[in-house]
């Protein structure tokens, strides 16, 4: 790694029912980065509530490195969204997004991940796309129907369509 650049550590948040393909869409654009560059830039570390297996919407199970009780700092967390959405909100997740928003992490959410940024409070003000809903959930998220927008340290990416403008630039 050159002089001065430092490898960008990533947690990808899996929640009950996400979706694979949003995952696969956040850590291959990752690992083809490392590959192109010849180095590992990019560290990613699956992250869960718990430190047991999640199960996927199509019942596959994926086994976390680490839980949110570890005191880890990311760079960058991508929250991969659940389908269907849950019917409540998850305090305890929405505390740990805030409290990684706060240390200065880049929040990206990918597929539904936005709902949950937004139920923890963490969209208001920024422009999102949402994914096979055509309304609003909340009433100051502003939602469009064009993809990828990011904005001061946030981003947003509907399900596949993240491995087309993954930001995998060091400089987030």
């Amino acid at each position: 790694m050159p002089a001065g650049v430092r490898r960008q550590r990533c947690g990808l948040l899996l929640v009950p029912d996400f979706s694979l393909i949003a995952l696969s869409s956040v850590v291959d654009p990752l690992r083809l980065a490392n590959a192109a560059l010849g180095e590992n830039a990019y560290e990613y570390v699956i992250l869960a509530e718990r430190r047991e297996s999640v199960a996927s919407s199509d019942g596959i199970r994926v086994l976390p490195d680490t839980d949110l009780a570890e005191r880890s700092r990311y760079d960058a967390v991508f929250v991969i969204g659940p389908n269907p959405l849950p019917a409540a909100s998850n305090p305890a997740l929405s505390s740990w997004l805030r409290r990684q928003a706060a240390r200065g992490a880049a929040l990206a959410g990918v597929d539904t991940g936005t709902f949950l940024l937004a139920q923890a409070g963490l969209m208001e003000g920024y422009r999102c796309t949402i994914q096979r809903i055509g309304k609003c959930i909340r009433p100051r998220l502003r939602c469009t129907t064009r993809f990828g927008h990011s904005r001061a340290l946030r981003f947003q990416f509907d399900g596949a369509q993240c491995s087309l403008c993954c930001p995998t630039s060091r400089y987030w």
